[in-house]
C-alpha cells in the first residue's frame, strides 16, 4: 500500500459518488449516504462553476427571488451542514428527508458528465433507476424515453438489479459499446 499519492478533486468527488451509488443500491446507511454524495456534489458544482458549467441546483435559484435566494440555500444545505458541524446547535434535531440524497446523486451525475464527457456504469445504473422512479416529475428526454421503456419490465425496488445493470453498463462502456 502507498504511503502517499496524488489525487485530483475530480477523482475524489467521483470515488464518492460512485461510493454513495453502491451504499444506496445496497440499502446502506440513509444518513452517510446523504453525507458522501453532498460532499461529492460540493466538489463537482465547485468544479463545473470554474468551467461554466451549472447544476440544476443554480438553475433552480434563477427562479427565485432575489431576497430569497440565501433562504433557499440555507434550506438545500441543511442537512448536509447538520452532519458535518456539531458546534451549530449541538441538541438541534433535523427532520431528514432520504430522498434528497436521490436528486444530489443524479444532479452529480449530470455535472460530472459535462465535465467529462464521460459516465460509468454505476451512474448510468443510477440514472435509469432515478429517471424510472421519477418519470412523472421530469421533463420528457430521448433518454428518459429510453429507460421508460425499460421501466416496463424492471422493478425499481430491487436495487441490487441495478447494481448488477451498473457492471453490465461498465462492462459496454469500457468495450466502446454503450
Amino acid at each position: 500500500m502507498p504511503i502517499s499519492a496524488n489525487i485530483s478533486k475530480l477523482d475524489v468527488a467521483k470515488r464518492e459518488l460512485e461510493y454513495s451509488i453502491r451504499l444506496f443500491f445496497s440499502y446502506g446507511d440513509i444518513v452517510v449516504i446523504h453525507l458522501i454524495s453532498s460532499a461529492s456534489y460540493s466538489i463537482f458544482r465547485g468544479l463545473g462553476k470554474t468551467v461554466g458549467i451549472t447544476s440544476a441546483r443554480e438553475e433552480l435559484y434563477k427562479s427565485v427571488k432575489k431576497g430569497k435566494v440565501k433562504y433557499v440555500q440555507k434550506k438545500l444545505d441543511e442537512a448536509y451542514n447538520f452532519l458535518k458541524h456539531a458546534h451549530h446547535d449541538p441538541n438541534k434535531l433535523l427532520k431528514f428527508y432520504p430522498e434528497s440524497s436521490e436528486f444530489i446523486i443524479w444532479d452529480s451525475i449530470n455535472i460530472y458528465q459535462n465535465l467529462t464527457k464521460e459516465i460509468t456504469g454505476l451512474m448510468m445504473s443510477f440514472r435509469l433507476w432515478f429517471y424510472l422512479k421519477y418519470s412523472e416529475i421530469l421533463l420528457k428526454t430521448e433518454e428518459k424515453e429510453y429507460f421508460k421503456e425499460a421501466g416496463n419490465q424492471i422493478d425499481i425496488n430491487n436495487r441490487n438489479l441495478f447494481l448488477k445493470a451498473a457492471e453490465m453498463f461498465e462492462n459496454k462502456r469500457t468495450l466502446g459499446t454503450l
